[in-house]
């Protein structure tokens, strides 16, 4: 059975958007620390957050982006399989670190 295009969409914004989840797991930012910590342009930003949001993967609120249930448990999954294929490509052991976060 073949993934459908949104399952691809998601993971496809997963792989493009990889440094704005890795930019909020451990805390929420406002647009401006996201632009400085990420070193990118405000419309880039932007962008980035509109792409996430409408997976629901992270959420505004009071004032800050957060990174939604849903967005932790794409992005720790993401990691776990990104981890598991290399480990098969190169010589490294899986050794999926992302769920402890």
């Amino acid at each position: 059975m073949a993934p459908s295009n949104t399952l691809l969409e998601v993971i496809t914004t997963i792989i493009h958007r990889i440094d704005m989840f890795e930019c909020l797991l451990d805390e929420p930012k406002d647009t401006r620390s996201l632009v400085a910590d990420l070193d990118v342009s405000r419309s880039t930003v932007t962008q980035s957050v509109r792409d996430l949001e409408q997976f629901d993967l992270i959420e505004y609120r009071d004032g800050r982006y957060h990174m939604t249930l849903s967005g932790r448990l794409a992005y720790q999954s993401f990691i776990c399989l990104w981890e598991f294929i290399a480990s098969r490509v190169g010589s490294g052991r899986h050794r999926c670190t992302a769920a402890t976060r």
